[in-house]
């Protein structure tokens, strides 16, 4: 009998032990006020896989009983349609799909540097969304990342972003411009189908304009492309109305494609005697032509091109030591014209 009772009293030790200690000594989970977090024990890191508030304003924390707070779960925030802001700390590294879809009374996002990778259809259907800061350092805003953001009017790009991501501003009717990014190549597959763009301008780091980029925008009636574009999928354009015009270079591949597509095309306003193309025209153009004409490598203004107009200023369909001379006088303010 005593023999018994003190098997049934380990017994009762072990099922304690086991209640009090995690199942695996490199995860739990946890309760933290109104979220539920996983936390690793190997890496020390945490994961927000559940918030249960009601809240307008929501502040996600760094750290949760000493772990680092670095990725949000999928679906975390998905249909908490009482939630106006929301603050990311600067541990977040990871931001899983749909993390926010629906919304639908979100005003403003920022989000932080360190986010290095984001699931599909972040912010879908956010409908009172009207500002969005990608500070992330990632490569590509992915696929559907803004879809149906009816409201979406402002929206800052990291200068890592080169690609902007399937559909990724699909049904935005209220985008009037592109997103401000500085190192963008390459615009998706109907990135911005059925937005509200009017007249925009491409960024001159563009090279590809994708199938349907821009397609269903009735609203467009004016896309600048510059001499970087150098593939421009037949249908990027579709459905855009019969107003729409190519704005690009002379000699460029937007003016071969308007004119394969029956699109206008306008030439890009001349500014003789910028040779360099850089906006303005100074000492440096000159030098320029000087370097071209001593046959120096990289410097080269073949006859018929956008750079020849340029370098030609006065008009006699040579490029030499006057036209250099005219553009030292004019940076000097020696003359006023050409």
């Amino acid at each position: 009998m005593k023999k018994s009772k003190k098997i049934i009293s380990l017994a009762f030790v072990v099922l304690l032990l086991i209640s009090i200690v995690p199942m695996s000594a490199s995860a739990a989970e946890v309760v933290y006020g109104n979220f539920s977090f996983e936390l690793n024990g190997t890496t020390n890191q945490a994961t927000l896989s559940e918030y249960n508030g009601n809240s307008s304003s929501v502040k996600v924390p760094d750290t949760v009983y000493g772990y680092t707070v670095t990725k949000i779960d999928d679906l975390v925030f998905y249909k908490h349609d009482e939630i106006q802001s929301v603050s990311l700390p600067n541990t977040i590294k990871s931001i899983g799909f749909s993390a926010f879809s629906s919304c639908t009374k979100l005003k403003k996002i920022i989000l932080p540097v360190t986010v290095t990778s984001m699931g599909e259809y972040t912010f879908n259907n956010c409908t009172s969304l009207t500002e969005a800061y990608v500070n992330s350092a990632i490569e590509t805003l992915p696929n559907y990342m803004f879809k149906n953001c009816t409201s979406l009017t402002k929206v800052n790009v990291n200068f890592y972003t080169e690609k902007i991501g399937t559909r990724a501003f699909d049904g935005c009717t209220s985008l009037k411009s592109l997103p401000n990014g500085v190192a963008i190549t390459e615009i998706g597959d109907e990135a911005f189908f059925n937005s509200g763009l009017e007249s925009i301008k491409i960024n001159d780091t563009v090279t590809t304009i994708a199938n349907g980029a821009f397609s269903n925008c009735s609203k467009l009636t004016k896309v600048n492309v510059p001499s970087s574009v150098t593939s421009i999928f037949d249908n990027a354009f579709s459905n855009c109305g019969e107003n729409l015009t190519i704005i690009g270079d002379y000699g460029s591949y937007a003016e071969k494609y308007a004119k394969d597509n029956n699109i206008t095309f306008e030439e890009n306003p001349l500014l003789i005697g910028d040779v360099n193309n850089d906006g303005d025209i100074n000492v440096r153009d000159s030098v320029y032509i000087l370097r071209y004409i001593a046959l120096q490598s990289g410097y080269e203004i073949p006859e018929g091109t956008l750079i020849f107009k340029r370098a030609d200023v006065n008009g006699d369909g040579k490029v030499d030591v006057t036209d250099a001379t005219l553009i030292q006088k004019y940076a000097l303010h020696m003359i006023d014209k050409f």
